[in-house]
Order: C-alpha cells, then structure tokens, then sequence
C-alpha cells in the first residue's frame, strides 16, 4: 500500500521506519498486532453473497480514492 500511494501522490517511498522505533512509540504488543504483522484479509462474506468489487488491484483503489 505504501507503494501505491507514493506512486499515486509522486514521492518516494524509499525509508521504511525501523520495527523497533514502532515498538517504542506503540508498545511491543500494539506493534506486533497491528503494524507488522501481515494483514490477509479475504472477503469470504461478501464475495458469497454475490458482491462485486469495482477494484480489485491496490493502485486503483489508491488512484480512486485519491480523485
């Protein structure tokens, strides 16, 4: 995500903020549970119930929400 948007705004996106300055700043378990841990996250109930997505590849999204 953080790719998309920098592409989308033209900045880089180059620095990334080291796992331990988060875990200062947060607390280790607030750190670990949102911010470095992979979100997979699959819509399992909407796509059963028949909903469909206008986008489905992240810089889309980016540049929709963006517009």
């Amino acid at each position: 995500m953080t790719k998309s948007l920098g592409h989308a705004l033209h900045r880089p996106t180059l620095l990334r903020v080291p796992s331990m300055a988060l875990r200062v700043a947060l607390g280790t378990e607030l750190a670990n549970n949102t911010l470095l841990t992979s979100q997979r996250v699959v819509p399992t109930a909407l796509l059963a119930s028949g909903f469909h997505f206008t986008s489905t590849d992240i810089d889309q999204v980016v540049d929709s929400a963006l517009s």
